[in-house]
């Protein structure tokens, strides 16, 4: 089950989530290099944990072309409850027994306020497993809740999702989580405290890998027209029929790949969802490509080129 930790800081919003998949009757490692991640638009990014497969099809591209389905502009509450729908279908026809048919997806972004307009951090959480205090259950229902959790515009706060922290370090989080909202810490650094904490948990639970994947949302991105850095240059995340290699005019949503030991040769990108025009499937690139260079300098990595095109599902 994967572990992901979200965050809402003043200008960013912060996700990150381990890459492993294992088997739900045996608890055998099937993979340690699986996406979980989903870009949709400039609004929100997605994580899954629990089920890795629905209707023949992986997790994040599944939920990547139930995105796809919406018009865009669709309000987000009326977004999670077709994923819900969707997923509630999806997962009654699962072979997987019932009792191990457990499947949430935790989106962290920027939503406006209904009364001022203003935006504001928020965190939707679709489960068949989650209470309504956020807390996991052991059997799955057959129907999953919607819920979200929405933060003054000025204040920070984080949540954990997935495999369960222990009381120590759910408290070492919060003191220094606590900590670097008083000193202002970057969302670089915020990155890296979580990156830390998700690597302890995986010390002790097979079921979380060491191999992140890191999205960082800035709010300036959700008030304008956005792009997300890839190597096939920068996506446009508003409505468009066509990609570009445009300079962004406010905001840049950057994905990066975190690897466990030295950085490897190869980086790997979520799906992006440009609502209501077409999906682009998880893909892979060269280290060394600009695209990401900012990420490698936040977190002090070395640079190291020669990027391959994503997969694109066809534009409408």
């Amino acid at each position: 089950m994967t572990l992901t930790l979200s965050a809402v800081i003043p200008d960013f919003a912060i996700q990150v989530s381990d890459r492993r998949i294992t088997s739900l009757l045996t608890g055998e490692i099937m993979d340690s290099m699986t996406n979980k991640a989903v870009v949709f638009g400039n609004r929100m990014v997605f994580c899954y944990t629990g089920l890795a497969e629905l209707e023949g099809q992986p997790t994040d591209r599944w939920l990547a072309d139930a995105l796809h389905e919406l018009p865009n502009g669709m309000p987000m509450r009326e977004v999670a409850d077709h994923i819900a729908n969707r997923a509630e279908r999806a997962v009654s026809a699962s072979k997987c027994p019932p009792p191990k048919r457990h499947l949430a997806f935790c989106g962290v972004g920027w939503l406006p306020n209904p009364k001022n307009g203003k935006l504001r951090g928020v965190v939707y959480t679709i489960s068949n497993f989650h209470n309504y205090c956020n807390e996991p259950m052991d059997a799955p229902l057959v129907c999953f809740t919607a819920k979200s959790n929405e933060f003054n515009h000025s204040k920070s706060d984080w949540c954990s999702f997935g495999v369960p922290l222990t009381y120590a370090e759910r408290y070492g989080l919060r003191r220094a989580f606590a900590a670097g909202r008083r000193r202002r810490l970057s969302e670089f650094q915020v990155s890296d405290l979580f990156a830390h904490y998700i690597r302890k948990v995986a010390s002790r639970t097979p079921s979380v890998g060491r191999d992140l994947m890191l999205t960082i949302f800035p709010k300036r991105a959700a008030e304008h027209d956005a792009f997300v850095k890839t190597s096939f240059g920068l996506i446009p995340l508003h409505q468009t029929d066509r990609l570009g290699p445009n300079e962004p005019t406010r905001g840049v949503i950057s994905c990066g790949y975190w690897p466990w030991k030295a950085p490897k040769d190869t980086e790997y990108c979520p799906c992006i969802v440009v609502p209501g025009v077409m999906v682009l499937s998880e893909f892979a690139f060269a280290s060394g490509d600009r695209a990401v260079a900012e990420l490698h300098r936040g977190f002090g990595l070395p640079a190291q080129t020669a990027p391959a095109a994503p997969t694109v599902k066809g534009t409408e």
